[in-house]
Order: structure tokens, then sequence, then C-alpha cells
């Protein structure tokens, strides 16, 4: 009886050997595929840092211009809305721009609910047109918006 314990541990013993080679060669394996798209993801990451730094280096920041401006109205009685103004830029930019703005001045009849909507459309490198729009009850004297264009 010893003779077939022993055995069956010794089958237990080989077979758990080959599935621990078969496991490290996997193991292996995957370790020289993850080493070599690593190396390939560094070699890719190094590219781009060059194609970065060229481009910078075509593209000087001294190409870059912000312009800024306020825009809206405000009279007593309360004027027609909506109202759309023209912003034109002073010189245009040689792409579209980024286009950031917001709302500085309210002034508003304190018996009514506030609604003002503020619409920025046509965009392009020359200017854009800005609508200030109010709906309902509310009673708006006026509304003034700050932007800021910047881009190339």
């Amino acid at each position: 009886m010893n003779t077939g314990f022993w055995n069956e541990e010794s089958k237990n013993e080989v077979l758990y050997s080959k599935i621990m080679r078969d496991v490290l060669a996997i193991v292996i394996q995957q370790n020289e595929i993850y080493t070599n798209e690593i190396n390939r993801l560094q070699r890719e990451i190094k590219q781009l840092r060059k194609d970065v730094i060229a481009k910078a280096g075509n593209n000087s920041h001294s190409s870059l211009k912000c312009e800024s401006g306020v825009l809206g109205i405000h009279k007593s009685p309360p004027p027609t809305w909506p109202y759309t103004q023209v912003v034109s830029f002073r010189s245009p930019f040689r792409e579209i721009p980024a286009l950031t703005y917001g709302l500085y001045r309210l002034d508003v009849g304190h018996r009514t609910n506030l609604r003002v909507n503020t619409v920025v459309m046509d965009i392009t490198n020359r200017g854009f047109n800005v609508r200030l729009q109010t709906w309902g009850d509310t009673i708006l004297y006026g509304a003034n918006i700050s932007w800021m264009a910047c881009g190339g």
C-alpha cells in the first residue's frame, strides 16, 4: 500500500512540475511580448516628443495672439430683446480662434424672474456675432459680456 501512495505522490509531483514549467514558459513569453510593446511605445513617445518640439519651433508663440473686449446694452426704459451685436477683430486671425466669454453685468427688474441667454454665433477668423435674449416676464434693463479670442 505504501508503494501505491508514493507512486501517486510521485505522479502528482511530476504533474505539478510539468504544470509549473508550462506556466513559467507562458509567463516568460508574455513578459517578452510586454517588453516589446513597452519598447515600441517608448520609441513612439520619443518620436512624438521630437515632432512636438519641431512643430513648436515652426510655430513660435509670437505667432499667437489674443484680442478681448466687452459688449452689450443698458437702457432705461428697457431695450427690446433680443439684442445682437457684431464684433470685428482688429486684425484677422489666420485660423478661427478659440473664444471664451461670460456675463459680467445684469440689470433686471426686481419683481420678475431673471432669464438671460447669451448665444455666440458665426465665429470666423474676422469676428463673431453675439445675441443676448430673454423670455417670459423678465424685465432686463441691461446685459454685458466680456470676451477673449486667442489663436494663430
